[in-house]
């Protein structure tokens, strides 16, 4: 999570949620999973408390999955 060329790699990923690759994207969530992953706050939780943090996703995604329209 600290190496400089997987941070550009995930930077350079952000092209995924520009038109025209945004609609071709099969699992849209992977993009706000991404916008996390390019923040540094949310790195560093994730290497302090993995299980809480991917926890805490996965309650957020059933949540969201569960109550869509």
């Amino acid at each position: 999570m600290k190496d400089t060329k997987f941070l550009a790699y995930l930077q350079y990923l952000m092209y995924l949620g520009q038109a025209p690759y945004c609609s071709l994207l099969q699992y849209p969530n992977g993009l706000e999973m991404l916008r996390l992953l390019n923040r540094q706050d949310f790195r560093r939780q994730l290497c302090e408390s993995p299980a809480a943090i991917i926890d805490y996703i996965h309650k957020q995604q059933y949540h969201h999955w569960a109550h869509l329209n």
